[in-house]
């Protein structure tokens, strides 16, 4: 997909999409990781990578509901106007696009089968009440638990959900990106 849209992808971004997008053998076709980070210098090293994968859960795994969170409103609105592009200005993706809304916070993509991505600036409060398949967490140094507490419940319902983290390095006060980098550093963990 991403080569049809002419997105290179580097080593280490494929080797993203390889980790993040693997199944889990069985029956059930689950994804291999439940959560899933990205901590790398370069933005448009993890950006590209998870606008890949935002793609693929649209267009190959047709996931209902894909929602794209970062710290800042205008970071928010480049990963949709990015987003945006990509499926107006290819014939075999525009096809499948229903509507593009941009109305500043409440940018969305939506296909004719059904399934939406949405952008949303992260707040305490905001996506509480919303259900989806994917979550996408951009500037995870910036997460704050009140943002966990309102977003990732979000996923509870759905039994192929998945979170994915991209951040660059943390702050001393990037806590909820602390542990999530400790328990993987940890290991003990299979599905993160």
């Amino acid at each position: 997909l991403a080569a049809s849209l002419d997105l290179v992808l580097d080593v280490n971004q494929q080797a993203i999409l390889n980790d993040a997008l693997a199944i889990r053998p069985g029956p059930a076709e689950d994804w291999n990781v439940v959560e899933h980070a990205s901590i790398c210098a370069r933005q448009n090293h993890k950006t590209v990578a998870m606008e890949a994968i935002a793609l693929a859960k649209l267009f190959v795994f047709d996931d209902r509901l894909v929602t794209w969170t970062a710290h800042k409103y205008k970071t928010t609105q480049e990963a949709f106007l990015d987003l945006q592009s990509l499926v107006t200005n290819y014939d075999h993706l525009r096809r499948r696009v229903k509507a593009v809304t941009a109305a500043k916070g409440d940018e969305c993509i939506e296909l004719v089968s059904g399934s939406r991505m949405n952008f949303l600036a992260r707040t305490a409060s905001g996506g509480r009440g919303m259900t989806g398949d994917t979550l996408f967490l951009d500037e995870a140094l910036k997460l704050q638990p009140a943002h966990m507490a309102a977003l990732v419940p979000m996923l509870s319902t759905r039994s192929r959900a998945q979170v994915l983290y991209a951040s660059s390095a943390g702050e001393l006060t990037s806590d909820v990106l602390r542990t999530i980098r400790d328990r993987g550093r940890a290991g003990l963990e299979k599905r993160l």
